[in-house]
């Protein structure tokens, strides 16, 4: 057999070889593909890629700074959308949410700005903190997805889950609002979230003990729970079983290498079963009929004294508190009081149908209470309280009265009213 014939019989059994291969690769490739394909089909069926429209604003509307209020308010808008905790107003922009949908509505005109919609989730609520929206959305029966976009704007910022470390939250949880934390709370776990990043700030879960409240202030994280038998402290400090009320550090996140007090506690009352009310300028909290506010020393928790209170209604219920620069103005029970943590009695009360609403009319991080807006619903309009002696400065009349467990925000030289029922701006 000659030289040539053998190369040429090499070169066909390569061939041949070579066509086997890519027959296998290529298989290969298409199972690869298929699957690829049916989980994109998933996704798209079940994900946000199907459910989900975010349409944003290149410029958000000009800021509407507040003035001197009207003294005969017209009606600008109407909408069907519950208005964000916290501030709901930023710059121009007013945060809103519905059923499926969180966005802006220009304050001026009560029209669209931004919006983000998941068909397949339902809005368990919205805040506005500093300039970034967060929503809550709920799944398979949790409000535990959060999805942040800027408030202007709607650019999307971050989107996460609350199950870190198996610290699930179920059901529907509290919500509060401050100007740099968003924070949930369930009896099982409380995530404090920073609206920038997305990432926890701190978490708090306590094997064996439920969660009752929380309030969070410039002085911490003023929270109540309840500790059953299952509780084993192991040399924990802070420690211990029954009801108790204690103050976590509000910023500082958790040390996990601290044997003792990982959770960066302050202080824990056991023992006592009071309801947080406030951990601002004052740190307080109150029983169950809502008689009194024990004042608690930042230091230790000691009871300082008890300001006597005069309810309304046979429990507290909502329980609301704004701080100001030289007191907290606390509404339970139908009443709104000015407390100062060195006084024994309220600097002045007032019964109001709703909370009142402190706004800023300075620049600055701190509200005085001097020239601070406090705004309340009235039976025929808006009641203007004076924040030194909590009178009526003015009680100005609208044309349709806001419903009683409605909220006044003051918008410009006007007032969006908020409720169950939707948002009314005035003008």
């Amino acid at each position: 057999m000659s030289t040539q014939v053998r190369s040429d019989d090499a070169l066909t059994r390569y061939r041949v070889s070579m066509r086997r291969s890519r027959t296998i690769y290529y298989a290969i490739i298409a199972v690869i593909v298929a699957a690829l394909g049916t989980w994109v089909a998933v996704e798209w069926s079940q994900g946000e890629i199907s459910h989900a429209s975010l349409r944003t604003v290149h410029t958000a509307p000009p800021t509407l700074p507040i003035g001197t209020p009207s003294p005969a308010p017209q009606l600008a808008w109407r909408a069907g959308d519950q208005v964000a905790l916290g501030v709901p107003q930023f710059g121009g922009t007013v945060i809103a949410f519905s059923q499926h949908t969180v966005g802006g509505r220009d304050i001026r005109t009560g029209m669209p700005t931004w919006t983000y919609t998941r068909t397949d989730r339902t809005v368990c609520t919205a805040a506005q903190l500093n300039g970034v929206t967060i929503a809550a959305y709920r799944h398979d029966g949790n409000c535990d997805e959060l999805s942040a976009f800027d408030s202007g704007t709607g650019q999307r910022r971050w989107t996460r889950t609350l199950d870190q470390d198996g610290m699930f939250v179920d059901g529907s949880p509290q919500y509060q609002v401050t100007p740099f934390t968003f924070l949930v709370a369930t009896p099982a776990v409380i995530y404090a979230v920073d609206p920038v990043t997305g990432y926890n700030r701190w978490t708090y879960d306590r094997y064996g003990c439920a969660i009752e409240h929380v309030v969070l202030g410039t002085g911490g994280a003023l929270i109540s729970q309840n500790c059953s038998d299952r509780l084993r402290c192991n040399g924990m400090r802070y420690c211990g079983r029954g009801p108790q009320i204690l103050l976590r550090d509000g910023s500082a996140g958790r040390d996990d290498k601290s044997k003792t007090n990982p959770d960066q506690i302050k202080w824990n009352r056991i023992g006592d079963p009071t309801t947080p009310v406030s951990a601002d300028t004052v740190i307080s909290s109150t029983g169950p009929r809502g008689s009194a506010l024990f004042i608690n020393a930042a230091g230790d928790g000691n009871h300082i004294h008890r300001v006597p209170l005069h309810p309304l209604t046979p429990a507290p219920g909502l329980i609301r508190a704004a701080a100001t620069d030289s007191a907290e103005i606390v509404w339970l029970s139908g009443v709104a009081y000015a407390i100062q943590g060195d006084r024994r009695l309220p600097q002045w009360e007032l019964p109001t149908i709703s909370p009142p609403v402190v706004t800023s009319v300075t620049t600055g991080d701190t509200v005085s209470l001097a020239t601070a807006r406090i705004t309340v619903p009235t039976p025929g309009g808006v009641g203007l309280i004076d924040g030194t002696s909590g009178t009526f400065r003015s009680d100005v009349q609208l044309t349709s009265p806001p419903p009683v467990d409605s909220l006044v925000f003051s918008a410009g030289t006007g007032f969006l009213v908020t409720g169950p029922s939707g948002i009314v701006a005035y003008k």
